[in-house]
């Protein structure tokens, strides 16, 4: 049982690391691969050193931080996701109308194919918009990138769909503006300005659920069964593959279980070909799982 000092004491770190993470936020401009320096970002907030190590530890365990070095740190997307989700900022906003902007030029160059790429600087954002943006949708798991080429996944076309309904043919005026709380919420509203008025709609997110861990390892296995390796090998990681499709299927499918073998997993084929193979065939994978197992519950 925590004492009412301990308790207070814990209220105000949890208040001042999320004080932190907002200025690192904006700090980098909600771009996860933007570097900062949590010394200065302490600073502006008359943090002690001592503290600052504190929050920057608390803010890692949590997943919502990467610190390099002892004084680099960057947000990663779970970080950015906290912030957006829980302030009102008219930076925040403009960003998720050129979000789903960008999603929707994409889904009308490529008629709504998942299988047809497209260089991303020609979804009407310049270069160093383009990267902010593709790098949000991509952690996102709405779209691909590959060698200057971005697709739509089949989440990305889904949630264009279901945004617009069947209201595709808007005019250049359109402007949507879409609360887009991936990895936190089932459902997330997305309001539409358009010709004739105000439409409120369902977009569907890719959060930590059973859907999205059998599409990990379906994906795994299918880029898996055309890796050149020993069969011995690839058996082994096929196998750790399988015990997680075991566990979905269960009745009460245990979390802590997936994580485990999620784990168990990347430890396995760590510093292996297989690594070095998925990640320049599919890096985004990796790096969901990774973020996987770093979320609680």
């Amino acid at each position: 049982m925590l004492t009412e000092n301990e308790k207070r004491k814990s209220k105000e770190l949890e208040q001042k690391s999320y004080e932190f993470l907002k200025k690192l936020y904006f700090t980098v401009d909600g771009f996860t691969l933007q570097h900062a320096d949590m010394n200065e970002i302490g600073k502006d907030l008359y943090l002690s050193r001592e503290e600052i190590d504190r929050i920057t530890t608390t803010l890692f365990e949590e997943g919502k931080v990467k610190c390099y070095n002892g004084t680099t740190i960057d947000i990663t997307f779970s970080g950015v996701m906290h912030i957006e989700t829980n302030e009102n900022d008219s930076l925040i906003e403009q960003k998720k109308i050129e979000r789903m902007a960008y999603l929707i030029n994409l889904y009308r160059k490529t008629e709504g194919n998942i299988r047809v790429p497209c260089y991303y600087t020609e979804l009407g954002f310049d270069k160093d918009q383009s990267i902010q943006i593709v790098t949000f949708l991509c952690d996102a798991r709405l779209i691909d990138f590959k060698s200057s080429r971005v697709n739509l996944t089949q989440l990305g076309k889904d949630a264009v769909e279901k945004a617009n309904s069947d209201k595709l043919e808007f005019n250049d005026a359109f402007e949507p503006v879409i609360n887009l709380n991936i990895g936190q919420l089932i459902n997330s509203q997305v309001m539409a300005n358009s010709p004739g008025g105000s439409q409120v709609m369902n977009i569907v997110s890719y959060q930590y659920d059973l859907d999205e861990i059998s599409h990990i390892t379906n994906r795994l296995k299918e880029i898996l069964t055309g890796f050149t390796v020993s069969e011995e090998e690839k058996q082994l990681i096929l196998d750790i593959v399988k015990k997680i499709d075991k566990e979905i299927l269960k009745e009460k499918p245990n979390r802590a279980k997936i994580k485990e073998y999620f784990c168990s997993f990347l430890t396995h084929i760590a510093g292996a070909a297989a690594y070095t193979y998925l990640c320049n065939i599919a890096p985004e994978l990796i790096n969901r799982i990774k973020e996987l197992i770093s979320i609680s519950g």
